[in-house]
């Protein structure tokens, strides 16, 4: 859906990228459109960034749930 290539992936990275929205929805609220932007930024990066390289920085403000 994405456009990723899950066979680059590991599965232990391809599992985290296929959970990080539900996760992040878990500890941020009331961000849900800011959540979905950087998921999107995320996914559609993690095949072809740099391997040592960050995707990004994404700050996001507000109380955290535990």
């Amino acid at each position: 859906m994405t456009g990723i290539a899950s066979s680059k992936l590991s599965k232990t990275e391809n599992d985290r990228l296929l959970t990080l929205r539900d996760h992040l929805y878990k500890k941020i609220i009331r961000q849900n459109d800011a959540i979905d932007s950087v998921v999107e930024v995320i996914r559609s990066r993690a095949v072809f960034g740099k391997p040592n390289k960050p995707i990004g920085l994404f700050l996001f403000l507000g109380k955290i749930t535990h």
